[in-house]
C-alpha cells in the first residue's frame, strides 16, 4: 500500500513537471523552432562612426592694443572685406598671455596684428582659436598622417575673451566662406565603400551635411579620407575635432535576412509561405546589402529588361533557412 502511494505521488509530480514545461517553457522557446519570419518595412544604412578633423582657410588676428573688447559682429556672421569686426577701448587690458601661450606659439608669424580690427578679407567671423589655423589648411591636410591628426584635441580650442584684452592676444579669426574640409580615418576594410567624387552624408550631432570625397589613401590598418563641402554648418568655426557618422549608403524597403536569399536559375530570391503552407520561390530586387540583413523592393519591381516582376509583399512569411525548406 505504501509503495502504491509513492508511485501515485511520483506520477503526480511528473505530471506537474510536464504541465510546467508546457505552460512556461515551451512558449519561450517556440521562436527557436519557427521556420519563418515576417517581412517588414525598415531602413538600412552602411556607415562608419569615427572622428572628423575640421579644416578651413582661416586667418587669426591679434590685438596690438590693450583694453576692453566691444564686438560688433557676432559669432558665425558672414561679413564683407574691410568690415570693422570689433573695438578695443579703455587702454587697460587683462593678462591673458598664459591662456593663449600655446595658441600663439603654434600660430607664430601667421597671426595678423591689428589695431583697427578691420577684416582685410570677407568671410565668416569666429571667436574660437586653437593655433592650428596656419599649419592645418586645405593645402596641407593631405600631407599630415594619422599620428598628427590623433594628437589634435577639441580641448585645445579656446573661446577668445569678449572682455579684457591684452596686447598680443588673439581676438578673432576670419574663415573663407566658399568651402570647408574634413579628414577622417576608417578601418581599412571599409575603404572599398568610398570613391573619389562620391557624395556622402556626414552626421554631426543632429545635423546632416552632404560632403564630397576628394582623397583616399591607405595608412596601414586605416584608410584616410579627405572631404570638402560648401554646406553651411552653424558655429563650425569653433570645431576642430567632431564625432561623426559617415553614411555611404541608405535604403528603405523590406528587411530580409541575408541567409534567406538564394539564387535559382540565375535569379536571386527568397522562399515565401503560401496559403497551403508550402513555399514558393519569389525573386527579389536587392537595394542594399548589410552585414546580416538586406533591403529589398516590396510588392513589385522592374527588372533589367523593363519587365514588371512580382516580389515579396509586406507581412509575407519568409523562410529563414532555404536549405531546410523540405
Amino acid at each position: 500500500m505504501g509503495n502504491m502511494k509513492k508511485r501515485v505521488g511520483l506520477l503526480f509530480l511528473l505530471a506537474v513537471a510536464v504541465l510546467y514545461i508546457i505552460i512556461y517553457v515551451v512558449p519561450q522557446v517556440t521562436g527557436f523552432f519557427t521556420a519563418t519570419y515576417t517581412a517588414e518595412y525598415g531602413e538600412l544604412q552602411t556607415y562608419d562612426d569615427t572622428d572628423m578633423y575640421i579644416v578651413r582657410n582661416e586667418t587669426v588676428y591679434t590685438s596690438e592694443v590693450s583694453g576692453t573688447a566691444n564686438r560688433l559682429i557676432e559669432e558665425g556672421r558672414l561679413i564683407r572685406g574691410n568690415t570693422t569686426v570689433m573695438e578695443v577701448t579703455g587702454g587697460s587690458g587683462g593678462a591673458n598671455g598664459e591662456k593663449y601661450a600655446s595658441i600663439l606659439e603654434r600660430l607664430g608669424k601667421a597671426a595678423v596684428p591689428t589695431s583697427g580690427f578691420i577684416s582685410e578679407d570677407g568671410g565668416v567671423v569666429s571667436y574660437f582659436v586653437d593655433g592650428r589655423e596656419a599649419e592645418l589648411t586645405p593645402e596641407t591636410m593631405g600631407d599630415k598622417n594619422r599620428e598628427y591628426y590623433t594628437e589634435l584635441s577639441q580641448d585645445d580650442v579656446k573661446e577668445l575673451s569678449g572682455g579684457a584684452v591684452a596686447a598680443g592676444d588673439p581676438v578673432y579669426k576670419i574663415i573663407d566662406k566658399s568651402k570647408w574640409y574634413g579628414v577622417a580615418y576608417v578601418p581599412a576594410a571599409s575603404g572599398d565603400r568610398y570613391a573619389e567624387d562620391q557624395k556622402v552624408d556626414v552626421e554631426i550631432g543632429d545635423t546632416v551635411i552632404s560632403m564630397t570625397v576628394t582623397g583616399i589613401s591607405d595608412e596601414g590598418e586605416f584608410c584616410r579620407l579627405l572631404f570638402e563641402t560648401t554646406r553651411y554648418y552653424e558655429n563650425y568655426g569653433g570645431i576642430r575635432v567632431a564625432a561623426v557618422r559617415i553614411v555611404t549608403s541608405d535604403a528603405a524597403g523590406l528587411i530580409i535576412d541575408n541567409g534567406s536569399i538564394v539564387e535559382k536559375d540565375g535569379v536571386k530570391g527568397v522562399y515565401v509561405k503560401n496559403k497551403k503552407d508550402r513555399y514558393d520561390f519569389v525573386p527579389v530586387n536587392i537595394l542594399l546589402v548589410g552585414e546580416t540583413t538586406s533591403v529589398v523592393s516590396d510588392s513589385f519591381y522592374y527588372d533589367s529588361g523593363g519587365e514588371r516582376t512580382v516580389t515579396v509583399n509586406p507581412h509575407d512569411d519568409v523562410l529563414k533557412d532555404p536549405e531546410n525548406k523540405d
